[in-house]
């Protein structure tokens, strides 16, 4: 990927994280889906597009992004505190989580497994994870 268009994709990954998490911003909300990009310290070209990726995916739902009915999430599973997400969710190297909480409480949980094959082409890698996002929050709105 060009340097160029990565930067690009890195901005729109922090808007997005500045327009969730900033002033005036709301707080998740009890029933909401979770997405989590896990990663360890040391990360390749591919680890790096896969989170950017994956916050592309999920800043195409502002309205939820914006009620907090949808978060994301990058954890460095390094990190001792996030240490436990490696066993909550049998995680082996970096990957995305899908998590549907209700009533505050994890509902369930899925592993985006086809990230890791899809990774090379960012047009299916976002619309994989777009379609799960989209199942999940249509999941919640059932619940």
């Amino acid at each position: 990927m060009l340097p160029i268009r990565r930067a690009l994709l890195f901005g729109l990954f922090l808007a997005g994280h500045a327009m969730a998490a900033g002033a005036g911003g709301t707080l998740p909300a009890s029933n909401r889906v979770e997405v989590f990009y896990f990663h360890r310290t040391t990360r390749c070209h591919g680890c790096l597009d896969m989170e950017a990726f994956t916050a592309a995916a999920a800043d195409r739902f502002p309205a939820e992004r914006l009620s907090g009915r949808l978060t994301f999430r990058a954890v460095n599973l390094d990190d001792a505190t996030d240490r436990h997400f490696a066993q909550d969710y049998a995680l082996d190297f970096s990957s995305v989580v899908l998590s549907r909480r209700v009533a505050g409480q994890e509902a369930a949980w899925t592993n985006l497994s086809k990230a890791w094959e899809l990774v090379g082409d960012q047009t299916n890698f976002t619309a994989y994870v777009e379609m799960e996002i989209a199942a999940q929050l249509k999941q919640l709105s059932g619940e």
